[in-house]
């Protein structure tokens, strides 16, 4: 299914970047299971930086603050959100662990085959989280299912049950329960 998009520049119809949104969202929640108790908000785009997740001051939501390139380039915008949309599942403070970070940017590329231009991500850290994230002998999103519903969110994993219950070699289960920093 190809996704379509307006001809306006993304940042321009804030109404359809939340349609992209509540889809992204739903697609997520089909492959890894209901999101938490989280508020989604409407994304924003940044005039600097992004993207990057946003939890709101009280932590009863989080929103995606997306790149002043997605502001302008649909592709981009629906990868970035894509990206973002696996975080706001179980938003935390701060960075999280390459099995999370594998499982968005898999999830992100994954959508992105549907746009006019599929998108990648080049950063160093998101790259080595999505080999890592290949090491997974099943289904990642199955995995990444049923850790959620095990320890409540992607960011709690331990490497214990990944290498007890899915039978991951110690060196990559250690690997990604550690904390990712995109550099």
């Amino acid at each position: 299914m190809q996704l379509n998009f307006s001809t306006n520049a993304p940042h321009t119809v804030p109404n359809e970047v939340w349609q992209l949104q509540n889809y992204l969202l739903n697609e997520a929640e089909t492959l890894l299971g209901p999101k938490g108790n989280t508020i989604i908000y409407q994304p924003e785009f940044k005039k600097v930086g992004g993207p990057q997740l946003i939890n709101s001051n009280t932590r009863d939501g989080a929103w995606a603050a997306l790149s002043p390139y997605a502001a302008q380039y649909w592709p981009t915008t629906a990868y970035e959100l894509a990206h973002e949309t696996i975080h706001l599942l179980n938003p935390v403070h701060g960075y999280t662990n390459h099995f999370e970070e594998g499982i968005a940017v898999l999830f992100a590329e994954r959508i992105s085959q549907h746009t006019e231009s599929p998108q990648q991500d080049d950063i160093s850290a998101y790259r080595k989280a999505l080999a890592l994230i290949h090491h997974i002998p099943y289904d990642p999103f199955e995995v990444a299912k049923r850790v959620r519903s095990e320890c409540g969110a992607l960011s709690k994993v331990t490497p214990e049950i990944l290498t007890k219950v899915f039978k991951l070699d110690t060196s990559v289960a250690d690997e990604l329960c550690k904390v990712c920093i995109p550099t």
